[in-house]
């Protein structure tokens, strides 16, 4: 896999770390949360934002469904205007649920629904667009699952039709491209 998947855009640290939707707490190293989904990475000093946290601290019941992670990602678009060479700096919010724990089709099945998908993507989407209208969101969210046995799983995430063009299944290692 290449890293074409995200368009050119990269992790983006400066914007992630200083974004307004981070509530106190929230700001959380990404091995730290692999490593509280049941993962290992290594990455490392790479600061996303826990959406666990955030909704904790919304203090909201029934307590909605989150995606796990956010952070911003960017990428430099440049335009030529005559004899000038303008540089504009693109960034979005990506999401990322992960997924370590559904290390079989069968747990796809009994796991993940696509009203679950729906109502984390929904949440999640209506908390960023209330606290920042500058930033959009990136189109696509991420279910990121380990590398093992990740074809099988991807298959049977295809054939519940959860894998639309707006929710992607993929492997850990490729999701974690756009951190180099």
């Amino acid at each position: 896999m290449t890293s074409d998947v995200f368009d050119g855009y990269r992790y983006d640290k400066t914007d992630t770390v200083s974004s307004c939707v981070i509530v106190k707490g929230s700001l959380l190293n990404y091995a730290d949360l692999v490593r509280r989904e049941g993962g290992k990475t290594q990455i490392q000093s790479t600061f996303v934002i826990d959406m666990d946290a955030v909704k904790d601290s919304l203090r909201i019941t029934p307590t909605p469904s989150s995606m796990d992670v956010v952070f911003i990602i960017s990428k430099i678009s440049t335009y030529r205007e005559k004899l000038y060479e303008t540089k504009k700096k693109h960034s979005k919010y990506l999401f990322a649920d992960l997924k370590f724990n559904v290390t079989s089709p069968a747990k796809v099945d009994k796991n993940i629904s696509n009203d679950s998908i729906k109502e984390k993507i929904k949440f999640t989407t209506e908390y960023i667009r209330s606290k920042d209208t500058k930033i959009p969101c990136y189109d696509v969210s991420y279910f990121v699952f380990k590398n093992v046995n990740f074809e099988q799983v991807k298959n049977c995430w295809s054939r519940r039709n959860l894998n639309s063009p707006k929710n992607k299944a993929i492997k850990q290692a490729d999701f974690e491209i756009l951190f180099s």
